[in-house]
């Protein structure tokens, strides 16, 4: 053994006692990159049984790829060469378990008395678990700068720590605007303090608030968002942080505002030719007893002139002959008329004429009523009211199948409704109804009618409406798609596909409630609208 080797063995039993208390992977080498010797968890990570069976061997010998052995004999062969260590080293280490790990090496020069390089001593630590986890850390923070909906963390306090860069394209801030700024800076004015004041009190108590808010951009415009905010609790239970995220839903609220005008439009288009049989019926009547009346009128006109003439005579003091002759003149004038048919017959024509334009006045003030302009504030109504308004303002569709049943909880307050939008809701699904139990009836029996029953109660703090018909009932396989946009079971032309979704959007998305669906194939179908009384 020559005097380097000698020397670098001495060290070596050094090097033994010291790497078997310490916690990392430790090796060294002879200035040919010949292991020396090794702590015992570096001997199993290189497939050996005993620290001791390293000696003699090379990178090559052991477990590690060509192209990692390569790599170890480069970097030790630059440690001897410059006679300088070199730390923290990134590298990749195949075990013999066929397991590939990342490791974070130091080599340092051993040197002889004479201070010349005579080997290498190296140790590592395993940093997989580390390099994964920063891997993983930097997919997730790749994926949330790329994600189209906005992402804001703020703290339990409510000051944002963290957004996305959706964030800023949604609102025109940067990043660092608004970092440490509370989300307050982003309303519009357009919602009153209790939305706010409902919105934390739900997230405080550690549950998840969903919603659409109307904000304001840097630049002061508004848009339309829809977003949810999850309290995040740590071990204790206790919040630390809400994470909100956000979608810009302004474009899609206005194609929805567009079609639900579109759609508004159309049922005031199919209404007004209900409404036009519906009114023609007592205008028939109101005109054929005008002109009953007209008619009898003018026959009383003849009674009235021979009544007058013979008052003359009698003023004039004539002779009874012509005094008797008048009178007979006057009965002629009454049988002709049937003066007994006209005094029992007008009456009844005055009183049908002002039930028609009572009727007709009730209809026009219907339409009026449910053709209540947009609002883009809530008002209080009675929802019984306004339901009534659209059962008389839909007669036309349900009369000819279906009787109407409703039962009205007198004790309900009103309600804070969108009046148009909830007009047309509950147009939608009466005329939904209709339509269901119209395939239900046998087309050969025209008396044969269902029913459609609209009740209202309060169910605890919500106003509780139930629209059931007693129509076909809605298939399983179809029961998931009724709310979707466009979708429709009826023939091409005779459904567009957005009534039911109109529904969805305006009772659960506009004015925060829920609409579920309670149904029975061959029994009918039973829409449950739930509505916020406050």
């Amino acid at each position: 053994m020559d005097s380097e080797a000698l020397n670098l063995s001495k060290k070596g039993i050094v090097l033994q006692n010291l790497s078997e208390t310490v916690p990392h992977y430790v090796f060294w080498k002879d200035i040919h990159s010949v292991y020396m010797g090794c702590n015992e968890i570096f001997a199993k990570a290189a497939g050996l049984n005993e620290p001791s069976d390293i000696v003699g061997k090379t990178d090559y010998d052991l477990p590690w790829s060509k192209e990692e052995s390569d790599w170890y004999r480069q970097c030790d062969r630059q440690v001897m060469d410059k006679a300088e260590p070199w730390l923290n080293i990134e590298e990749t280490q195949l075990h013999a378990d066929g397991t590939q790990t990342y490791v974070l090496t130091n080599k340092i020069p051993l040197k002889n008395e004479h201070d010349e390089v005579i080997g290498i001593l190296g140790t590592y630590v395993d940093v997989t678990e580390e390099k994964n986890q920063k891997t993983q850390i930097h997919i997730q923070n790749a994926a949330l700068d790329s994600v189209a909906n906005g992402i804001v963390i703020t703290d339990k306090e409510g000051s944002i720590i963290w957004a996305n860069p959706a964030v800023g394209n949604l609102t025109g801030y940067s990043l660092e605007e608004l970092k440490d700024q509370n989300p307050r800076l982003l309303r519009s004015g357009k919602h009153p303090d209790d939305f706010y004041k409902e919105m934390w009190e739900t997230i405080a108590r550690g549950d998840v608030w969903r919603g659409e808010v109307i904000n304001q951009k840097k630049d002061g415009t508004h848009y339309t968002e829809e977003m949810s905010i999850t309290p995040v609790k740590n071990r204790d239970k206790a919040i630390e942080y809400y994470i909100a995220i956000k979608a810009d839903v302004t474009d899609r609220k206005r194609l929805e505002q567009e079609l639900n005008q579109a759609q508004r439009l159309e049922s005031i288009g199919q209404l007004a030719a209900g409404l036009a049989h519906e009114i023609n019926t007592p205008i028939q009547f109101v005109g054929d007893n005008t002109n009953f009346i007209k008619t009898s009128c003018e026959d009383v006109q003849v009674i009235l002139d021979e009544v007058k003439t013979l008052l003359e005579l009698r003023n004039q003091n004539a002779p009874a002959n012509d005094i008797g002759t008048q009178i007979d003149q006057l009965g002629k004038a009454c049988d002709e008329a049937d003066l007994d048919f006209l005094t029992e017959e007008i009456p009844i024509a005055f009183q049908q004429t002002l039930e028609g334009v009572d009727q007709i006045s009730t209809i026009v003030k219907s339409m009026k009523e449910f053709s209540h302009p947009e609002s883009k504030e809530r008002e209080a109504i009675d929802i019984a009211g306004a339901i009534e308004t659209t059962i008389n303002v839909t007669r036309n569709e349900w009369r000819p199948v279906a009787e109407v049943s409703t039962d009205y909880d007198s004790d309900l307050p009103q309600v804070p409704c969108f009046v148009a939008d909830f007009n047309l809701c509950i147009l939608n699904i009466i005329a939904n109804a209709a339509h269901a139990i119209a395939e239900s009836l046998n087309p050969k029996d025209t008396t044969q009618k269902g029913v459609i029953q609209i009740t209202t109660r309060k169910v605890d703090e919500f106003a509780e409406i139930r629209i059931s018909d007693t129509g076909t009932g809605i298939p399983d396989s179809v029961l998931p798609k009724i709310f979707d946009q466009f979708f429709t079971t009826r023939e091409v032309g005779k459904g567009t596909g957005q009534g039911l979704h109109i529904v969805y959007s305006s009772i659960v998305n506009k004015h925060n409630g829920s609409i579920d669906v309670e149904t029975e194939l061959g029994k009918g179908t039973t829409f449950i609208i739930k509505l916020p009384l406050k």
